[in-house]
């Protein structure tokens, strides 16, 4: 022997697979079923048809078709087809519109034994052209409607058009049938022609060459899904299923045949019904409708109409919706089955080669917390699955891999297309089994079900259509004055995705509508991107490709020229949007978070439209339809309209009842009164000639306009009550200090207030020179919150100036009367059903290792670090948030849960959030304590990428704002939570982004005022995070408490945060655990940081 081994070896020749693992697999394969062989679909419709002639088969609009009266109109069609020559497996296009007519031409093409290729009939010219030139259809069925149209680009492979309905058009070149003709032929069953093994359809898919594709399925391939369905949720007489697909895509066939083969109804939805949720919700209602599908894209809109309606039982007939085409959430999953008592979602994996479904993972139960996608599943009957590596071994469970699927409803290939057949097989490497190569990336999990995590190509699904995007990059090649083109996906504020074009130009003078118009004459409208973005060169990689990664962030605003209003609704919605974004002339297509909504704009936007309209959107109404025109779609829909009752002011009284948020801050206050936690304070610098005795009037003016500056509380038999007091004055304190003294001077003046005595709030003035002065207020959080600042600020420079302010039509004490009517009228239960389910189990308190042992109870004493993020962040966090459409507040969110998971090396996160209570346009000038306060629940896993965690977050923020006006209290005493003196209920940290005007420089007549930052000595939790974004800076607030971390620690945990982010922003396809950080639990255990830097 050599001294060396020769190791030539195929790594395929080893099972890579321990025996538990190989045993998984194959009982996961394990899927053999004996169905019935050697029939066709033709065969067991004409079964069925003989077995219950009388029963209703068809329903159109109001229009019923016996399962007599369709077999015979099919048999008629069939002889028709049969004189025209066709023969079993050859092909035949039908070209028309949903209805029971559409039904009949299919099965008769299927009874002659031909293969039917289905062509929309809305689809542009030349994509018809294409799909009948490709199939090389000799026979073509259609409707009247449609025959002048598509003549001029018929393929000459053509010889006979068959027209379903009557006409007198004649055309030379083709033998032509009508309707007439039809009539005339003996409606007598005929025996179906062909077997199991001819092609019984061919259903084009996007091509990655740039062309279509045309998949061939056989009866035998198609039936086994029937079959399996059938076996899986049984039909019986009072079944009624959904037609609602266009037949040119695969869900259309089990819509069509499966309930027709059983003895069910099928019941056919209008086209225009479909893309209304309205009308689809009272359709499905009046249809009875009990078995029907869904893409999540449809599902989030149906799912928002749904929840308007408020209805206790919705849809009560409806069974199973099945889901395909896009990756589905576990909140999707979850908001579902809230809205719903018997309909059940079941997850169905598949593509147009595995003949519809490969997989199925049914949704019966509520979806663990910790979970936010649904698997696919376990293989189909008589199907296979395995995911194979790079070298196509099968993957171990856990590995991520390809999908790869084999069995007996996987197609023979594409039509004409050896090469492309050829591709897309590959063979199991140990039993030689031919399997279908998806292009999904998946895994098998170590509980025996497949995951789907994405694509490998360039493959991406638009609302459920599979869209290849070199198919329409070529579309856009195709306009003479392109000379390049990039086409990504990017996904939109609630996880949808969108195509954005980059294209340029070999001449000027290419608008988008212009692209928009010529990609319309080649592509379905799925298929036609959303953004356009002209560049004067593309950027490429050193190897003169195309660089994709540094193609620029699209402002989905830019994407075409300023569109004006259109109707009145529309002129509205654009003074409201104007005045809330404070944009000029927004355009009707201008995008909300483009033009920097956030969450606290969206509901003051909302609150607009309620008031105006006297509609009620929501928080996911306005990220679904972030346009004036979307939401002016939305308003003229079918929405819940709402009687808007007046709030009127309460008569005199000596007392009036608080809000549950009041109520929770004066029992803080009593158990800690020496506390200054639980204030608001500021403080603004004034440049310039101040006048004393004018800023004293104007605190007074303000103090008499906003009773909550004047009121007090008080228990009274047990209860916490508000007096609002007639005549109260505020006097202005007044020091002279240097720079040196201003801090010390600053800090004595916050003191703590006796909530028994108003007023509630403190202003001083502190000279610094006769030029140079700062103005300090300090107000309790019970009277107050940060809206409340930033009308006061505005309102003091109105005054200041001699200006005159209009009444105001309520106070803070209506809102506390206002929330308890909404309460009695409309209830909790849906909010609080929200809110138990997501705490449904108790979150660990957070874990974050301390300086110093946690004292038996809460404390507040506390420190401040202030740290702030330059213009070049600002811009790069705008350009992120534009790309993922999600707001600031997601975003920094998620980066501080991951930074607050990497410290406690905890997976399950709970951050605190304030959320505005101004929902009526009555209560937006009002001082006052508006805010609840929302537990947002978080988890961060190792295993998300940074992009899939954000949509996880953007979700859950929805989610929260739209439950939010639940009471925080309440949630608490309903829970039952256990607790710890020492700690805050639910959180023990919290994050508030501001994007108040005290926050930004104002200039008057002969002074100025500015921010001017200083540091709190409180702490409300153990750890706050406030962000406050000016014009051209974020200024972070990091407020801690003293008595459990050191400054340092908190300066570490703000660098780590600012190395998040930039990873985060930079890297979205790393997962969380990949993300590194300079200190935190890892870090300590690893030695890296003093161990004498922590308490554990």
């Amino acid at each position: 022997m050599n001294g060396r081994m020769q190791l030539d070896l195929d790594l395929n020749e080893f099972n890579l697979l321990t025996d538990d693992e190989a045993n998984l697999l194959t009982r996961v394969n394990q899927t053999d079923k004996p169905y019935r062989n050697k029939v066709t679909i033709a065969e067991l419709f004409a079964r069925q048809a003989e077995k219950t002639p009388d029963r209703v088969a068809v329903v159109e609009a109001d229009r019923e078709r016996t399962y007599a009266e369709l077999h015979a109109e099919a048999n008629q069609l069939a002889r028709i087809l049969k004189d025209a020559g066709v023969v079993p497996s050859q092909l035949v296009g039908i070209l028309a519109d949903r209805s029971s007519r559409m039904v009949a031409g299919v099965l008769a093409i299927l009874q002659a034994g031909g293969g039917y290729v289905p062509v929309d009939p809305h689809y542009p010219r030349a994509r018809i052209r294409y799909l009948l030139q490709d199939s090389r259809c000799k026979v073509l069925v259609t409707e009247s409607i449609y025959l002048d149209e598509i003549i001029p680009d018929l393929p000459d492979s053509i010889e006979t058009i068959i027209c379903m309905d009557e006409t007198s058009f004649q055309h030379e070149g083709y033998k032509v049938y009508t309707a007439s003709d039809i009539r005339r032929q003996k409606d007598e069953a005929i025996a179906p022609a062909g077997s199991e093994d001819d092609v019984a359809y061919v259903i084009y898919t996007s091509g990655s060459t740039g062309a279509p594709k045309g998949v061939m399925i056989t009866h035998k391939q198609v039936l086994n899904t029937l079959f399996w369905l059938e076996e899986t949720f049984p039909l019986s007489e009072t079944d009624v299923v959904a037609q609602k697909t266009s037949i040119s895509f695969t869900d259309s066939v089990w819509e069509l045949f499966w309930p027709l083969m059983v003895g069910s109804k099928l019941s056919i939805l209008k086209e225009e019904d479909g893309k209304d949720p309205g009308a689809l919700y009272d359709w499905l209602r009046e249809q009875r409708i009990t078995v029907t599908q869904f893409v999540p894209a449809m599902m989030n809109v149906f799912l928002a109409h749904v929840h308007s309606r408020k209805e206790p039982d919705p849809l009560p007939n409806l069974k199973w919706v099945f889901n395909g085409g896009e990756a589905l959430t576990a909140n999707l999953v979850r908001e579902w089955n809230r809205l719903f008592r018997v309909a059940r979602i079941a997850n169905i994996y598949g593509m147009t080669e595995s003949a519809i479904y490969a997989s199925v993972f049914l949704c019966t139960e509520q979806p663990a917390e910790e979970t936010l996608r649904i698997p696919i599943g376990v293989p189909i009957a008589n199907t296979h699955m395995f995911i194979l590596g790079q070298t196509g071994e099968i993957c171990p469970p856990d590995v991520k891999g390809e999908i790869c699927i084999g069995g007996i409803g996987i197609t023979d290939g594409y039509l004409g297309k050896p090469d492309l057949t050829e591709k897309a097989f590959t063979y199991h490497p140990i039993t030689g089994e031919r399997l279908y190569r998806t292009g999904d990336v998946g895994l098998l999990s170590e509980t025996g079900v497949f995951e789907y995590l994405g694509r490998m190509d360039d493959q991406v699904q638009v609302r459920g259509y599979r869209v290849e995007l070199k198919e329409v990059e070529r579309a856009v090649l195709q306009h003479p004055a392109v000379n390049q083109v990039a086409v990504l996906a990017m996904a939109d504020q609630m996880g949808l995705t969108e195509l954005a074009c980059y294209y340029v130009v070999q001449m000027d003078g290419v608008q988008p509508d212009e692209l928009r118009a010529h990609l319309q004459e080649w592509l379905p409208e799925y298929m036609i991107p959303s953004y356009f973005m002209e560049l004067s060169e593309m950027p490429l990689t050193p190897h003169g490709k195309i660089d994709r990664k540094a193609l620029p962030a699209v402002k989905p605003s830019a994407n075409s020229e300023y569109v004006p209003p259109a109707n009145p609704i529309e002129q509205k919605l654009a003074e409201l949007w104007a005045d809330v974004l404070q944009l000029p002339s927004p355009g009707v297509l201008d995008h909300f978070v483009g033009q920097g909504g956030h969450s606290l704009k969206a509901i003051q936007l909302l609150s607009r439209i309620e008031s105006d309209f006297q509609v009620k959107l929501s928080m996911r109404d306005l990220f679904d339809a972030p346009t004036i025109r979307g939401l002016a779609n939305r308003i003229t829909g079918n929405l819940q309209e709402m009687e808007q009752k007046p709030i009127v002011m309460l008569s005199k009284q000596e007392y009036y009842p608080v809000t549950r948020a009041q109520e929770r801050l004066y029992l803080l206050w009593q158990l800690e009164e020496d506390a200054t936690s639980y204030h608001t304070p500021g403080v603004m610098r004034i440049t310039g000639s101040l006048d004393s005795g004018r800023l004293q009037e104007v605190a007074e003016q303000l103090v008499a306009r906003h009773e909550a500056l004047r009121t007090s509380f008080h228990l009274m038999e047990g209860q916490v009550k508000q007096k609002v007091h007639s005549d109260l004055s505020i006097e202005i304190e007044t020091w002279q200090a240097d720079e040196e003294a201003v801090e010390k001077t600053i800090e004595s003046f916050f003191k703590p207030f006796d909530l028994k005595q108003a007023p509630l709030l403190r202003i001083g003035l502190i000279k610094l020179s006769s030029e140079d002065h700062l103005l300090i207020f300090d107000m309790h959080h019970i009277i107050s919150d940060g809206i409340s600042k930033s009308i006061l600020l505005e309102e003091f420079c109105y005054l200041y100036q001699g200006q005159v302010l209009p009444e105001l039509s309520v106070q803070a004490k209506e809102f506390a009367w206002w929330q308890s009517e909404q309460a009695a009228e409309i209830g909790w239960a849906e909010h609080e059903a929200y809110w138990l389910e997501a705490f449904s189990k108790q979150p660990q308190p957070l874990a974050i290792p301390t300086d110093y042992p946690r004292p038996q109870t809460m404390t507040f004493d506390g420190d401040e670090l202030l740290t702030e993020l330059s213009r070049d962040w600002v811009e790069k966090l705008d350009a992120f948030t534009r790309q993922s459409s999600t707001t600031l507040y997601m975003l920094l969110l998620a980066v501080y849960s991951v930074l607050l998971s990497k410290y406690s090396n905890q997976e399950d996160i709970v951050v605190g959030c304030d959320m505005d209570g101004r929902q009526r346009a009555e209560f937006a000038p009002v001082v006052g304590m508006f805010v609840n306060t929302l537990a947002l629940r978080n988890w961060p896993k190792k295993e998300l990428t940074v992009e899939e965690y954000i949509g996880q977050v953007r979700q859950n923020v929805l989610s929260g704002f739209e439950h939010g006006d639940y009471p925080f209290d309440q949630l608490v005493s309903q829970i039952q939570l256990t607790r710890d003196p020492a700690r805050n209920p639910l959180f023990d940290a919290m994050l508030t982004l501001h994007h108040a005007a005290e926050q930004q420089k104002v200039s008057l007549d002969q002074i100025e005022f500015a921010p001017y930052e200083f540091r709190r000595k409180a702490a409300m939790l153990d750890l706050a995070l406030e962000v406050v974004k000016a014009e051209d800076h974020l200024c972070m607030h990091w407020q801690y408490n003293t008595n459990l971390y050191h400054r340092r620690t908190i300066e570490r945990m703000a660098q780590d945060f600012v190395i998040l982010l930039e990873q985060m922003v930079a890297h979205p396809n790393r997962t969380i655990g990949q993300l590194q950080i300079g200190h935190g639990v890892v870090q300590v255990a690893q030695g890296q940081v003093d161990d004498d830097d922590f308490a554990f």
